[in-house]
């Protein structure tokens, strides 16, 4: 019995150092394919839960910077959030900006805007979510934005973007 558990360990150590091209021990990878696009929401979770742009990852003010590590800088991104009213998306696009990131749009009319488009046409403003909450409702003033060099794109620019990505 002694002999053939030498020569099955002997056998094993052959293989391994005839065949050096296998490491045996090394995990594969996890690759991740770069999108196309990134869409971020900078709601609260509530309201993302409750509709939110397909696609779309919810983001916090105070974590841009670490969620963002490892992303590809010069991949387009859209941030927005609730309505014209809210300054979280511009604040999130600014610390992107600053970071390096090449490509940073706000779509300032947010969920709720966009909510109110997919009412009728909800191929180009598809909405994710029961969609229950009432601010959804609101009418909001549009407003210009405060700083006219940020790149301010509406809701027809963020559908003709994602519908490019489809194509």
């Amino acid at each position: 019995m002694k002999n053939s558990t030498y020569v099955a360990v002997g056998l094993l150590a052959t293989i391994m150092l005839v065949i050096p091209a296998c490491d045996w021990f090394q995990k594969v990878p996890l690759v991740v394919e770069e999108p196309s696009l990134r869409i971020l929401d900078i709601n609260a979770a509530k309201v993302f839960d409750d509709a939110h742009i397909p696609g779309a990852i919810r983001v916090s003010l105070n974590s841009i910077e670490e969620t963002s590590q490892g992303w590809d800088k010069r991949t387009p991104i859209v941030t927005y959030c609730s309505d014209y009213n809210c300054m979280a998306s511009h604040k999130v696009a600014e610390e992107l900006l600053e970071l390096g990131f090449s490509d940073v749009s706000v779509y300032a009319g947010g969920i709720s805007e966009w909510y109110k488009l997919s009412k009728g046409n909800k191929d180009e403003y598809p909405v994710e979510g029961p969609a229950q909450l009432a601010f959804l409702e609101r009418e909001v003033e549009r407003l210009d934005p405060k700083n006219k060099e940020k790149n301010v794109g509406s809701a027809e620019v963020v559908s003709q973007r994602i519908q490019q990505l489809k194509n």
